[in-house]
């Protein structure tokens, strides 16, 4: 049995027919570039030629020219070659036996497409063009290579699709297809994390420049963006593919290794797996070779299968797994014990953390042999050991930033087949290596033996379930309606202050966001403090905000703050999405105690969002920074109340959302404390849901001296009667634990809402306020964010103070500043960039200085 070679043997294979023969090409990136052919796809295939031996080589594509030369184009794996983000063609024999040269370099892509890869080699009215991806597997776009000048170049550049919010994440590696019928088309993949690697289908087009456009291009740049649907390719269809079913088994399942025929045996309504030996040294089921896998079909599904596990010897075990670098599953032993197993970092060689479950009957039946000799003795045979059991596995998307959810998996057990019971454990799915989480089937032996004992699977269902709904994204579609009046008849400031103002505040409490309780006293503790940060222009600070009396509830602090600054300084607060560690690189920066937050949430490593902060761009500015991990105030999922502060007070009907910006009250109540901040000059921020927060919690603290939302969307800046992007029914069914229960009842009928998001803006005046969004956000509706703006002009008028009154669209990056409001669109998708804290630090600096 060949051993499980994770992440090699064969990269990104090119399919190309050329002279009657279809070709595949494929690089193992530790031994070189091969091909196989054949003349009868369906038929048999010759064996391998490696048609260049060495190691990085990747993704090759052949391209035979009209004069009879071959030419190959690759790319570079940097954990073998030492060097990535190139490009390299080569000549080939025209038999695709050997290079005639060795590859040469003809595009450097470090400046402008860093990591490109995945090269598709064509030529079209004589120029040479090589469609690449570039930017990164999940993050990055689709660039097109183009030379006018022959194989070698000189190539020029072009991005050809691009990913925008809401649509497709990353489009990577892909190929130009053309239709007998003269259409063109791309395919390409999307990576979706623990789902795994998503194909969809995109129309392309030529321009008359010479260089296509892929997907939907809406303002005509020449860069495109996914589309999600459309009318299909026109296709003559042809004779229906053979229905391959190795060893019995249906197409779709999958071994982590080469399978073997003594793995398994087809049943009339299932398969029987036999308990196959481990190899040796093996801790942990990442090495196991006879795994029986399938893809994660959906971002919400359900399986349900009938196993029966007959153990023969001591060690064997059977179960249902969901398997990726972590996995957790359902297992059984020989004595019928029923275990829920986790194992993190499994490619690490870690062991299983494991916990009994129950205690399933054992049954035991007498052998049975139907034939014997009347001359002879009857033989005793052992009886057979049965444990039947029913196993239910549920995995439905828990949504993050951006378009790929988190698989969030649940466990269920049966012993009738009819009334399940669900283990309390979620498991967070996470991908394989270069591949999807997939779940499945074992049957193992800790020991080689002569009859092993096997597991039966029998009457697997996978029933599909609906899941994430995307919204709309044409202006046309949006529907006629009338906002509120956010002024309720009030003529002046004072008459804002004293009436209409505690309307609006107690309007939104009551239907929104939820009520929070009174501030505890504060209470704090220094942790840990660095005078040379950031290379020795800042101090780095981490203080404990202590929320109840034995400080088992508390908000960690990390600050930075500038050296070179006389007396106290102004300083932006915000939340951080997974930890204080996610924000920087820097190792000194502690890391968070997952524990206290449940089972619901995720952990990522050091410096996994260091580009949301511009940390030591604020300090030269003369800024002070200070984050926390919203965790540490009501951790990020439905459930997770239980392991917040919302579970302190169980009369107050908040929600996160409210939860977060009272956290950010609390921190403000230690920054007016600490010696070198200015608590009277601080700025609170917040992107996307901590944008809202950030919003809700300058509405409810006027302490707060200026309020900064960036692409906060739904619920937060975006106005909910445009029902463009995301909806409010869309954000309840995704976060129901966000908002008050009462804000769910406006679900699909925004019309009925008493308020709109400008009343939230509203709140913050006349104090500096100003709203962030992205060209690509789409998402979080720039424009809707841009008109709620619009729409608290009355407002900051009663003070005096100008606002934005033209509700056309604004261009793209030109920041604009009237009073007391500012506007920008940065360019690009979903986060939170350099050039937006940019535009904050400049509008500050009006305010805070």
């Amino acid at each position: 049995v060949a051993a499980v070679q994770h992440g090699k043997g064969v990269w990104a294979p090119s399919l190309r027919y050329h002279d009657g023969w279809f070709y595949i090409f494929w690089g193992d990136p530790d031994a070189g570039i091969f091909r196989v052919r054949t003349q009868d796809p369906a038929g048999r295939w010759e064996a391998p030629v490696r048609v260049y031996e060495g190691v990085g080589y990747i993704d090759p594509c052949p391209l035979w020219d009209e004069d009879g030369r071959a030419w190959l184009s690759m790319a570079c794996a940097g954990s073998r070659a030492g060097v990535k983000s190139v490009v390299l063609v080569a000549e080939m024999a025209p038999d695709a036996t050997k290079l005639l040269e060795a590859p040469r370099i003809v595009f450097d892509g470090h400046a402008s497409q860093p990591t490109i890869e995945g090269t598709k080699f064509y030529k079209r009215s004589g120029a040479y063009y090589i469609f690449a991806p570039a930017g990164g597997v999940s993050t990055g776009w689709q660039t097109v290579l183009r030379s006018s000048d022959g194989p070698y170049g000189p190539y020029r550049e072009r991005i050809v699709l691009a990913s925008a919010e809401g649509t497709v994440n990353g489009p990577h590696q892909g190929s130009w297809v053309e239709t007998p019928f003269g259409e063109h088309w791309f395919l390409h993949f999307q990576d979706k994390g623990a789902y795994g690697r998503i194909v969809h289908l995109q129309p392309m087009a030529w321009q008359e420049d010479g260089w296509p456009v892929i997907g939907d291009d809406p303002d005509g740049d020449g860069v495109g963006q996914p589309v999600e649907g459309g009318f299909a390719p026109r296709f003559t269809p042809g004779p229906s593919p053979l229905a391959y079913r190795p060893y019995g088994l249906d197409p779709d399942w999958q071994f982590p290794s080469v399978p073997s025929p003594r793995w398994s045996c087809a049943l009339p309504d299932g398969v029987r797996l036999f308990a196959a030996r481990q190899p040796s040294g093996a801790v942990n089921l990442w090495d196991a070779p006879n795994l029986m896998l399938q893809k994660f079909p959906a971002e919400k599904f359900r399986v349900t299968a009938a196993l029966t596990f007959r153990p023969r010897r001591p060690g064997e075990r059977a179960g249902l797994v969901v398997m990726g670098e972590d996995y957790a599953g359902l297992t059984l032993d020989e004595k019928g014990r029923l275990s829920y197993v986790v194992c993190r970092d499994a490619s690490s060689g870690s062991v299983e953390a494991c916990r009994e479950v129950a205690a399933l009957p054992v049954q035991k039946h007498p052998a049975r042999y139907p034939f014997a000799s009347a001359d002879m003795p009857p033989v005793k045979y052992p009886d057979v050991v049965e444990i039947p059991i029913w196993v239910r596995l549920d995995v439905a998307p828990h949504f993050t930033e951006g378009p790929v959810p988190e698989a969030v998996c649940r466990f269920s057990y049966s012993l009738d087949g009819k009334s399940f019971e669900q283990l309390p454990e979620e498991f967070t799915a996470r991908e394989g290596r270069w591949i999807g989480a997939k779940w499945g089937f074992f049957c193992n032996a800790s020991n080689a033996s002569n009859d092993a004992g096997s597991l039966d699977v029998l009457d697997v269902d996978v029933n599909l379930m609906p899941g994430r709904n995307r919204g709309q994204y044409d202006e046309n579609q949006v529907p006629d309606y009338e906002l509120p009046d956010v002024l309720g008849g009030v003529r002046t400031a004072r008459q804002w202050e004293r009436r209409r103002r505690p309307e609006v505040l107690h309007l939104l409490e009551n239907e929104m966001f939820g009520t929070s309780p009174t501030a505890p006293a504060v209470r704090s503790r220094l942790v840990s403090e660095d005078p040379s940060a950031l290379s020795g222009v800042a101090t780095r600070r981490e203080v404990d905000v202590l929320l109840n009396a034995d400080g088992s509830r508390k908000i960690r602090l990390l600050m930075y703050i500038p050296n070179a600054r006389v007396g106290k300084v102004p300083a932006f607060l915000g939340l951080n999405f997974h930890g204080n560690h996610t924000t920087t690189f820097d190792p000194g920066v502690s890391l968070p105690d997952y524990d206290r937050y449940g089972p619901g949430l995720p952990r990522h490593e050091r410096g996994f969002q260091a580009d949301y902060w511009a940390f030591e761009e604020c300090v030269r500015r003369g800024y002070a920074v200070v984050t926390f991990f919203d965790a540490d105030v009501d951790p990020d999922y439905d459930g997770g109340a239980a392991y917040g502060v919302r579970a302190d007070y169980p009369s107050c009907t908040w929600g996160s959302i409210a939860a977060w910006a009272w956290g950010l009250s609390r921190a403000l109540d230690y920054l007016e404390t600490d010696p070198s901040v200015d608590g009277s000059r601080v700025a609170v921020v917040g992107h996307s849901r901590l944008g809202k927060a950030a919003l809700w919690a300058g509405a409810c603290d006027p302490r707060f001296a200026v309020v900064i939302s960036n692409g906060s969307g739904c619920g937060g800046a975006a106005l909910s009667r445009r029902c463009y992007g995301e909806t409010l029914k869309q954000i309840n069914d995704r976060f129901p634990h966000w908002f008050c229960e009462r804000f769910k009842t406006y679900n699909d009928r925004e019309r009925t809402l008493p308020f709109d998001q400008h009343f939230l803006l509203a709140l913050t005046a006349p104090r500096p306020l100003y709203v962030g969004s992205g060209s690509e956000d789409l998402w979080a509706d720039p424009y809707g964010e841009y008109l709620s703006l619009c729409a608290v002009a009355p407002v900051y008028g009663l003070y005096g103070l100008d606002g934005f009154t033209d509700a056309a669209p604004r261009a793209v990056e030109v920041p604009e500043i009237h009073d007391h409001c500012g506007y920008h669109l940065h360019r690009g998708r979903h986060a939170i960039t350099l050039y937006d804290w940019q535009r904050y630090l400049d509008f500050a600096d009006r305010f805070l200085k």
